[in-house]
């Protein structure tokens, strides 16, 4: 679920490369690694994890879905 979350992010980049929405692409990439990052520190007790890396995590697959659908209309 990891990988996809964090491909999902990659996609965004890969699929706004070229346009404006490239930065955004790469943040929600970053935020994506970031954040998955942080969850993933607590594996041995997901309950102990943070609410809000859980909420940055959903926010970032969200913002990458879209992007990836908005650089394929783009291009």
């Amino acid at each position: 679920m990891v990988l996809l979350l964090i491909g999902l992010g990659v996609a965004a980049a890969a699929a706004t490369y070229g346009t404006a929405l490239f930065p955004f692409g790469v943040g929600v990439a970053i935020a994506a690694l970031w954040a998955n990052g942080v969850l993933a520190n607590f594996r041995g007790d997901p309950q102990q994890a943070p609410n809000w890396a859980a909420a940055i995590s959903m926010i970032a697959a969200l913002g990458a879905a879209i992007l990836v659908i908005a650089g394929l209309i783009v291009r």
